[in-house]
């Protein structure tokens, strides 16, 4: 089979996202068996990023930390906001 790159950018952004998640859910274990529903929020500085590729790095982020795969995620909502204030992400994942 081919290979598939992932730029060194959106890995270290799906690191941060990891470890964020991983630090405010102390205690959490991987769930491979549940669906689950899953709401991003994102306050960005700009329109510059299509919110398809936000939401593809979080989920793969999550990836073997909040499921075994994304795949196991039914519904997906993402919205996104201006903030240039305060630019972050909200993630919200339950299961379904």
């Amino acid at each position: 089979g081919g290979s598939i790159y992932t730029p060194q950018e959106t890995r270290d952004a799906e690191a941060t996202i990891r470890d964020q998640v991983v630090v405010q859910n102390r205690g959490f274990v991987m769930d491979k068996t549940h669906r689950w529903q899953v709401f991003l929020s994102f306050f960005c500085l700009d329109r510059r990023d299509d919110v398809d590729n936000l939401a593809k790095c979080v989920l793969d982020a999550l990836n073997g930390v909040v499921w075994g795969a994304d795949s196991q995620v039914d519904y997906l909502l993402v919205e996104r906001f201006i903030d240039k204030e305060r630019p972050r992400t909200i993630i919200w994942a339950e299961p379904s």
